[in-house]
């Protein structure tokens, strides 16, 4: 499964697949695969609803999801930095595929379409942090030609989560 170009794309592998941009209504269903992703799942108040209309309206991003028969099978939030010294840098933020769906090109398609839409910001690279247990992401990685590039170190900042920022 791949995609041809960064529009909405449709195709049968196993069922209809349509891969399109993120939208404000796509809510709940993105929560019910970060769930099902085992990703930590924030709480569906007012101020996360929020941000995540805020994240689907940012044109500094972009966040594409993958569904199969209509239901929500897969996830790419991909983000752009300017860099001082060099070209601008690509970072995947989250590329998630549901459970039932793995194993079917899902993530494959999503990745793909994180490079291309990379290259065509003119980035130089493209990041992608995995966890610790994520044995199979760095497999895809690695078959897309991702290397490990050295450890990242965080440091936490202590903010006011009633911030209007989000």
């Amino acid at each position: 499964m791949s995609l041809e170009n960064d529009d909405t794309k449709t195709f049968n592998a196993g069922g209809i697949v349509e891969v399109r941009r993120l939208r404000r209504t796509d809510f709940t269903a993105v929560m019910r695969l970060l769930a099902d992703a085992g990703s930590q799942v924030p709480s569906p108040d007012r101020r996360t609803l929020r941000r995540f209309r805020h994240i689907a309206a940012d044109l500094g991003s972009d966040v594409y999801i993958c569904l199969v028969d209509g239901t929500l099978a897969g996830l790419l939030h991909l983000t752009y930095a300017r860099q001082l010294t060099t070209g601008p840098r690509g970072r995947i933020e989250a590329l998630l595929v549901g459970t039932t769906f793995r194993r079917r090109g899902i993530g494959r398609a999503l990745l793909d379409l994180a490079l291309r839409r990379a290259a065509k910001r003119s980035c130089r690279c493209i990041d992608c942090a995995t966890p610790p247990d994520g044995a199979g992401a760095i497999r895809l990685l690695a078959r897309a030609g991702f290397a490990c590039a050295g450890a990242t170190y965080r440091c936490p900042l202590d903010v006011d989560d009633t911030s209007p920022e989000d």
